[in-house]
């Protein structure tokens, strides 16, 4: 159980490294309209990887490495989707699905093969980070620190919780949990059923004789 918490804490920590470096927290011009498919001939889809892309950065590892071989250069625009605010957070694949959270506060769900939207929710404030897939749903969270889970296929409601602290990087799932990293140095690991609080633990974990501990800034 301890490797499981180590691991969890260090894809944590890269999460929020990652994020800074990529400057996600910064705010971006908000650019508002309809969506509006591609211009052009109508391109060939692009086959997906068997599994998909269900975490940041693809996997536990944050490798941000695709194991799809079809995909290579030259890359050419299917399809463009416009939400009602910036959009910080980087997308999710899964069942010819992308998953998607905006700064307008709702999450999308959009067509992968060609332009269209399968179902939206409005969690009610911007969305920062990316999400995460696990078992068929769907878990994020906003800048109100309310983590969601909803149905991956429908866009339902599954569960909702308001954390006390805010939250400062991707969630990660694991088991049955769903993982959030906190301003109060904190990991809470909830249930991916039900959403109730099953454990926390501080921000830190010990590598080689070395501790490595995230604070504020």
């Amino acid at each position: 159980m301890r490797r499981v918490w180590r691991s969890i804490i260090i894809s944590l920590i890269i999460s929020a490294f990652v994020l800074l470096a990529l400057g996600c927290g910064e705010e971006k011009k908000e650019v508002r309209g309809k969506t509006a498919p591609a211009a052009g001939s109508k391109p060939s889809p692009v086959r997906a990887a068997e599994k998909g892309w269900l975490t940041f950065m693809g996997d536990l590892r944050r490798t941000g490495r695709s194991p799809d071989k079809s995909i290579h250069p030259p890359l050419r625009l299917l399809w463009r989707f416009t939400t009602g605010g910036p959009v910080t957070a980087s997308p999710l694949v899964w069942n010819e699905t992308v998953y998607i959270g905006s700064f307008d506060g709702r999450f999308y769900a959009l067509k992968a093969k060609e332009w269209g939207e399968r179902w939206s929710f409005d969690s009610g404030a911007p969305i920062r980070y990316c999400a995460v897939i696990h078992d068929g749903r769907v878990f994020f969270s906003n800048v109100e620190n309310e983590v969601f889970a909803l149905d991956a296929r429908t866009g339902e409601l599954i569960w909702r919780r308001k954390l006390d602290n805010w939250i400062k990087s991707p969630p990660v799932a694991y088991g049955g949990k769903v993982y959030f990293g906190v301003f109060n140095r904190k990991i809470y690991a909830l249930d991916a059923e039900t959403g109730r609080i099953r454990d926390r633990i501080s921000f830190k974990t010990t590598i080689g004789g070395v501790i490595y501990i995230c604070s504020e800034g």
